[in-house]
């Protein structure tokens, strides 16, 4: 390095030193960097993770507030509750069918389509069925005991003396609530 000049030599260790401080940048910024993402994405994942436990805590308290209220509910409201749901969707199924005949089968016709599905209907793994009666308490369909169907049975009362198919029709009139009466289910 003898025959380099001085202007040379400065300006090879400028270049140097510049290539050194530009190293140094650089590695502190990409440490930086690092250290910046590394924050972020715990911080992402901390906050991803507080989200999951309050939506879980969430969906808790509403299945335990579901379970509360079933069990706050008596066994006749438990029962009640039940054949609600089984009647809505026994509802709908009559609805569809409905829907879907209305327009193609004479009114007879679907009247025995109608009959003949609530005949072979079951619910709560098989006690369950759904009957049919006409206002003036004439039973049009009954698939557990075929023998009541033509009769008027708007007097029949059950062991206790509740007129039975008057309290049935009342309540179907009012559009809800309970009748409660006492029935032989033929398979007990």
């Amino acid at each position: 390095m003898k025959g380099i000049s001085i202007k040379i030599k400065t300006l090879i260790l400028f270049i140097v030193s510049l290539g050194v401080l530009t190293l140094i940048s650089l590695g502190i910024i990409f440490y930086r960097s690092n250290t910046l993402v590394h924050t972020q994405v715990n911080e992402e994942r901390e906050l991803i993770l507080e989200m999951k436990k309050n939506e879980l805590q969430s969906y808790t308290m509403m299945a335990e507030k579901a379970i509360a209220s079933f069990y706050k509910m008596t066994l006749d409201e438990n029962i009640a509750h039940k054949i609600k749901e089984d009647a809505l969707v026994f509802q709908k199924i009559i609805e569809d069918i409905y829907a879907k005949n209305k327009d193609k089968l004479s009114k007879e016709e679907l009247r025995t389509l109608i009959y003949s599905v609530t005949n072979g209907y079951r619910y709560n793994n098989d006690i369950g069925y759904f009957y049919a009666y006409t206002p003036e308490g004439i039973n049009v369909v009954h698939p557990i005991n075929p023998s009541l169907v033509g009769k008027n049975l708007i007097e029949l009362k059950d062991k206790q003396g509740t007129f039975i198919i008057k309290d049935v029709i009342k309540t179907a009139k009012d559009g809800t609530g309970i009748s409660k009466f006492l029935f032989p289910h033929p398979k007990n």
